[in-house]
């Protein structure tokens, strides 16, 4: 590696091959061929969605917050973005500030 220019980081590094390893929030399975959400990634898209759900007074930030946590695994969700589509449609039609809006949410 250091012959090639390249640094290698002995903590985020696995120098011996795996059937099963976890990159991005994605537990990729070889020995099946499936790629799935950890239980880490799962956490924390829900977390956003009861935030979201619950929350009364919430930022635009917040709902482009739980868009990007779904787009980041919309690869790995049969049909992901498509479950994106109807809160960008109606983030869209307020035509919001990302940093100063707040709304009520119903």
């Amino acid at each position: 590696m250091k012959v090639l220019g390249l640094r290698l980081n002995a903590k985020k590094s696995v120098l011996f091959p795996l059937l099963r390893t976890t990159y991005l929030g994605v537990v990729w399975d070889l020995t099946t061929m499936q790629a799935r959400l950890s239980p880490a990634r799962i956490e924390s898209i829900l977390t956003a969605v009861v935030r979201v759900r619950k929350g009364r007074s919430l930022t635009v930030k917040q709902f482009q917050q739980l868009l990007g946590l779904m787009a980041a695994v919309s690869n790995v969700i049969p049909f992901g973005l498509l479950y994106m589509r109807p809160l960008q449609w109606w983030l869209r039609t307020k035509r919001f500030s990302p940093r100063e809006t707040r709304f009520t949410h119903q």
